[in-house]
């Protein structure tokens, strides 16, 4: 599990972004990747958009760009949990993360199949749940497509930096011919 302090801390109108987490030889970024995923934080004052570069955070109220996460990974889909303070994030072949909106850090890594794509990301309204759609042809020895639907059981003390309990997972396959 990774622990990072990635505080919102970009003032409006600063062009510094393009050069954020460049990869090695590369001078600046134009552009901010395709839009992939977005979602409204539920108090309306956060917008988390993913992309083939990342995951960018913007200041709704402000109209302003704050930080961007995960810099390099293609984020295809991200989900606020109902009271706001986690989102959840997931992309082709990542695991999927739940994040501490606040601190910025990562709270859990849920592992799945390596080649698959997460499609679609939900939370529980009591926060108990997170349910994952995606699909991948990769471990089945049919090499048949399917779609997978998982539902982890997030342990209570997930936001606690002392928590060891790792979610459950229940997955349930489509199967469908190539």
């Amino acid at each position: 599990m990774m622990k990072k302090d990635m505080p919102f801390q970009i003032k409006s109108g600063d062009t510094a972004c393009s050069t954020w987490y460049l990869p090695d030889g590369a001078i600046a970024r134009f552009g901010k990747g395709n839009v992939m995923d977005m979602v409204l934080s539920p108090d309306g004052t956060r917008l988390a958009i993913g992309s083939y570069l990342g995951l960018w955070w913007y200041d709704v109220p402000n109209r302003s760009l704050l930080t961007l996460w995960e810099a390099g990974k293609t984020i295809t889909t991200v989900a606020f949990s109902a009271c706001g303070e986690w989102v959840a994030t997931g992309g082709w072949g990542v695991p999927i993360k739940i994040w501490d909106v606040k601190r910025g850090n990562c709270l859990a890594e849920l592992t799945r199949d390596k080649s698959g794509s997460a499609t679609d990301i939900v939370f529980s309204s009591d926060r108990k749940r997170l349910v994952v759609g995606g699909t991948s042809s990769h471990s089945n020895p049919e090499k048949r497509l399917y779609c997978s639907v998982e539902i982890w059981q997030l342990p209570e003390n997930l936001q606690d930096d002392t928590a060891t309990a790792l979610p459950e997972r229940e997955a349930i396959y489509v199967w469908r011919p190539l």
